[in-house]
């Protein structure tokens, strides 16, 4: 079974990411975190079996870029998708720490199928 990490502020995106991954949900292991503190400890805690960790942008209690650097200078070697509002804010350096990154914005569209197809890449490989 593959194990993810969704960390979002915004209940509604997870509940959006959980819907769209139905058909695959008994096969991924999905963890929840509301902050990224929450996510921080969840990530630690499983750092040896999460294979994705899918991460707002900007987010409560530790920016994405942090978390990801943070998670990854302590081991973490799965992927990490960066989706959020405020995606040209951080350096090209930051963004390295990313594999993806997906725009969610007022006004404009949120592509949950482009979103969970590359969940589902990631997951399967």
């Amino acid at each position: 079974m593959k194990k993810m990490l969704i960390v979002d502020d915004e209940e509604e995106f997870i509940e959006l990411y959980e819907y769209a991954l139905k058909d695959e949900k008994k096969d991924i292991d999905i963890l929840k975190a509301k902050d990224g503190k929450e996510g921080l400890n969840i990530a630690r805690n499983h750092i040896e079996s999460l294979d994705l960790i899918v991460i707002d942008h900007p987010l409560p209690g530790i920016e994405g870029k942090d978390f990801a650097k943070t998670i990854r200078d302590e081991g973490y070697k799965g992927k990490i998708m960066r989706i959020g509002e405020n995606l040209g804010d951080i350096s090209k350096e930051d963004e390295s720490v990313f594999d993806a990154s997906f725009y969610k914005g007022m006004g404009t569209s949120f592509d949950i199928i482009k979103i969970t197809d590359k969940i589902q890449e990631y997951l399967n490989h």
